[in-house]
């Protein structure tokens, strides 16, 4: 009788074949805030946020897996938008910062039509989101075209590390 040929079993997206540890949006938030750490540096994104050994979007993307990939696209394509918006009319940031803190509620009302299946990856979202809000600065136009700038790049990391999590 032939035996099956044994094969290693598949693991979860994670590369190194370790347990992904746990990872929660809230204590994230906090890491960042403890150690100083802000989305914009005042020029462009901070690199800790993208190197490999801190990679912080691989850690949210990680905390969020609850969160279907439509559902980060569209947030995604409502930044693109107001990216577009603020290119357009970069002299007009304070006008348009408005359009921007509305992204909070966005997600407020996702979570709340939530059914029980994506309510837990959205509340995660809406926590990531809410901090990732603040850090947008309306200090001076400038600035505040930089760091949307940074946060816009900083999303865009995660969804690229949630496709990698979620690959369906």
């Amino acid at each position: 009788m032939n035996e099956r040929k044994a094969y290693p079993p598949q693991h979860d997206r994670n590369r190194n074949n370790y347990p992904a540890p746990e990872l929660d949006v809230k204590k994230l938030n906090e890491e960042l805030k403890n150690k100083g750490i802000k989305i914009f540096d005042g020029t462009s994104i901070n690199p800790i946020l993208l190197e490999t050994n801190t990679n912080y979007a691989n850690k949210y993307a990680n905390a969020m897996k609850g969160l279907t990939s439509t559902q980060l696209r569209k947030f995604y394509s409502d930044l693109s938008s107001l990216e577009k918006q603020i290119s357009e009319k970069s002299n007009e940031f304070t006008k348009l910062y408005p359009s921007i803190l509305m992204l909070k509620s966005k997600v407020a009302y996702a979570v709340g039509k939530a059914d029980k299946n994506t309510k837990r990856g959205l509340e995660e979202f809406k926590e990531f989101m809410d901090y990732l809000v603040d850090t947008v600065s309306v200090n001076s136009q400038s600035a505040g075209v930089q760091s949307f700038s940074a946060v816009k790049t900083f999303f865009e990391a995660i969804v690229g590390y949630h496709r990698f999590y979620n690959p369906k």
